[in-house]
């Protein structure tokens, strides 16, 4: 479980107070408009960001002062953030590779992943920029799964891309994501309730009602 507990930040003219929990296998949207601290509550979690007061905690522990390469949380950006000189095997396997999982092991990471993601295997070498953006974004998920995170961070990963594409994308994140806890960032209501178990509206850094959307969500 994620527990976000009385989070506080303020920078200027903003302050953000946010107060929540995330269980195993469930994904909780945060939707708002730009500016209303989604995004900051997000690079809190992550460990990108300091809060102000409050606490953070996975499965009981606290890491509110870890280090956010410390925390195991996978994050993906609207941009992706893809490493642009390296093939898709080398983008996938790069959390294996830098925790210094045997060669054999993450080669086989790597293909579970492809097959997971609906990418064919042979696209392992392909370079990035080759690539379409729906293709990257499972790139993108790819990469964020491929070492088990504790918790899975994704801020408004499939804006840029189509609605038709969208749409094929949600059916599938909803099957891959697994057993993380899930936080996901978005302003598009069609999306929030395509994919969350709970959604959390947000207005000006703080958290306004709730809605659990699992009745009403498209059926794919």
């Amino acid at each position: 479980m994620l527990e976000v507990k009385q989070i506080t930040k303020r920078n200027d003219n903003f302050s953000l107070a946010v107060d929540f929990s995330v269980n195993n296998g469930e994904t909780l949207v945060l939707l708002g408009p730009s500016g209303c601290g989604k995004t900051t509550t997000l690079n809190i979690i992550a460990g990108l960001v300091p809060p102000e007061s409050g606490k953070i905690s996975i499965n009981g522990q606290d890491v509110t002062k870890m280090p956010a390469w410390k925390r195991n949380m996978a994050l993906v950006f609207q941009d992706l953030a893809l490493f642009p000189n390296m093939d898709v095997e080398r983008n996938i396997g790069y959390g294996l590779f830098i925790r210094g999982i045997p060669k054999k092991t993450r080669q086989k990471t790597i293909r579970d992943m492809l097959d997971m993601v609906h990418l064919p295997r042979s696209f392992a070498k392909r370079k990035i920029q080759t690539l379409s953006g729906g293709e990257r974004q499972r790139v993108a998920i790819a990469r964020s799964l491929a070492f088990p995170p504790h918790a899975l961070l994704m801020d408004e990963p499939f804006s840029s891309l189509d609605h038709a594409l969208k749409e094929g994308l949600w059916r599938e994140f909803k099957d891959m994501h697994g057993k993380a806890p899930c936080v996901f960032v978005t302003h598009d209501l069609e999306e929030a309730h395509a994919l969350g178990h709970r959604l959390a509206f947000m207005k000006e850094g703080r958290i306004t009602g709730w809605d659990f959307p699992t009745a009403n969500s498209p059926k794919f």
